[in-house]
């Protein structure tokens, strides 16, 4: 079915509505980024960051399909009663029985959708200046009952131009203190500097 957006009554953000059997032609995109690091966000939650350079250091893959539109960054909701995964966006692992509604403002892009009693809301931004990209899931439980859910953020690291680039990256845990609290983050530096770009650290 084709997908009709429209402008928000004030005009700062354009809506449009995704799902099965009804996507754009094209994937339409969001560019959100200061002079030194950015990211895309395309319909389907997809798209990937970079900083310094959008082609030579991606921290994320990018992948120039404009009919499937892989992403390289994306978030899994897990129900671990019933074991029930869907993606908090529509893109792998999309839930094909609801409809996501897409924002794109300056600066913000929002995806948000209704799975039963759940609402979900998934928002990426860019800092003004430093190089952090913040995303921010909100779920809201309009049911009786209480609601179990686990959060699963996946990446896939470029860090470089190429893919062959991962070889050299140099992994690392973050764990809180003390030993066995949680693990809020996982840190990988780029060690092959022959772009120029060696000894760079990504923190998701």
């Amino acid at each position: 079915a084709p997908v009709a957006g429209a402008f928000t009554q004030d005009g700062s953000a354009f809506t449009f509505e995704v799902g099965a059997g009804r996507a754009p032609q094209r994937p339409w995109c969001n560019i959100l980024a200061n002079p030194g690091f950015g990211t895309i966000v395309s319909d389907s939650g997809a798209g990937n960051t970079w900083a310094t350079n959008s082609r030579l250091n991606q921290l994320t893959a990018w992948a120039n399909d404009p009919v499937a539109d892989p992403p390289a960054e994306w978030f899994l909701l897990q129900d671990p009663r019933t074991r029930e995964v869907w993606s908090a966006t529509p893109s792998a692992w999309g839930d094909d029985t609801v409809t996501y509604q897409v924002t794109h403002t300056q600066g913000l892009t929002t995806i948000s959708h209704r799975r039963g009693a759940l609402a979900v809301s998934v928002s990426w931004c860019v800092d003004a200046e430093h190089a952090i990209k913040q995303i921010r899931i909100r779920l809201v439980n309009h049911g009786d009952g209480e609601a179990h859910l686990r959060v699963v953020g996946l990446v896939e690291w470029m860090m470089g131009e190429k893919r062959s680039d991962r070889a050299t990256l140099l992994s690392q845990p973050d764990f809180m203190s003390p030993p066995g609290s949680g693990l809020p983050g996982l840190m990988y530096t780029q060690n092959e500097a022959a772009a120029g770009f060696g000894g760079g650290t990504a923190f998701f």
